[in-house]
């Protein structure tokens, strides 16, 4: 490795680490702003973060997946090959929330109960985060396998720092409860769905 690619590589790992780091601190000021919202609603809003991330578990060997992939792809046969795949994922993915996400629909009325939500659109708001939920580690692990790290880094600051913004907004200005709290955090995964595309 020349000493070049070695200081690239140095400097990208760096603007990777600071990145995360920095959108990991706007994730846990999400909490700070979120726990104004009162016990009763940001237990709601700390219940339906923990269910999105159960309902992520499937989708978390996609960015590794995916980063092989673009890291194998060498001519312009395999770039086509992997431009249809991640077609085909997102559409079924897509078909895979649709079912799903009707069927949570359909029972609204149990799952507040179960769940104690107070807001329906709490629960909206959750079934729409479970779909960029399956979508960013795709964009992610593209980014990854074609070395983009500032890219990726991006990624990682605008989740945390979109999040952190509308939760203020809506927390401060608009007196927001758990169902503006998921709406925050669907604001910020589509802000990096956005970016990662």
């Amino acid at each position: 490795m020349s000493s070049n690619s070695k200081s690239a590589f140095f400097r990208q790992s760096s603007c990777l680490v600071i990145a995360t780091n920095v959108g990991g601190v706007c994730m846990m000021a999400v909490h700070t702003v979120a726990s104004k919202m009162g016990k009763q609603e940001y237990s709601t809003f700390v219940s339906l973060l923990r269910l999105m991330l159960i309902l992520g578990v499937p989708a978390a060997a996609l960015q590794t997946i995916f980063a092989r992939q673009a890291a194998t792809v060498t001519n312009e046969r395999q770039e086509e090959q992997l431009r249809a795949t991640t077609r085909a994922i997102l559409i079924w993915t897509f078909l895979v929330w649709l079912v799903c996400g009707g069927a949570v629909l359909a029972a609204t009325a149990p799952l507040s109960r179960l769940l104690a939500i107070s807001n329906p659109a709490s629960l909206y708001f959750t079934v729409l985060i479970t779909l960029t939920g399956m979508w960013i580690p795709i964009g992610k692990g593209l980014l990854q396998g074609k070395h983009l790290f500032g890219e990726l880094g991006w990624l990682q600051i605008s989740d945390g720092v979109g999040r952190f913004s509308v939760m203020l907004l809506v927390i401060f200005v608009l007196a927001g409860k758990a169902a503006g709290g998921m709406f925050a955090a669907v604001v910020g995964q589509v802000i990096t769905l956005v970016l990662g595309a």
